[in-house]
């Protein structure tokens, strides 16, 4: 099974504006930040897009995840998987939007 995980280019300039606000040197905000966004994938990856806690907003297809990756962040991403069998399976992970405060819903 491939897994991908890719933030909309919105997203990239968002999570730069909230690094830009910890406290630091510019230059170990960034290598703060290229260390965050490897961690998040690698939890997306690892649990196949659907780590502890992540919670399923009802009512989309293809699948819409909130989940809470740090203590003052939150993502909200789509989990599409194309292909057949396990080993021709790709899963498509596309975080969607991050704000510092837990949804205030879960359905559309």
């Amino acid at each position: 099974m491939k897994i991908e995980v890719r933030f909309q280019e919105r997203i990239l300039d968002d999570m730069h504006r909230w690094a830009a606000q910890l406290p630091g040197e510019p230059s170990d905000r960034e290598l703060f930040l290229s260390l965050y966004i490897e961690d998040i994938i690698e939890h997306l990856t690892e649990f196949v897009g659907i780590p502890k806690h992540a919670v399923r907003v009802e009512g989309w297809h293809p699948p819409l995840y909130w989940w809470q990756c740090s203590d003052d962040l939150w993502i909200e991403y789509t989990v599409r998987t194309r292909g057949g069998w396990f080993f021709n399976r790709t899963v498509k992970i596309t975080v969607l939007r991050l704000q510092t405060q837990p949804p205030e819903r879960t359905s559309p």
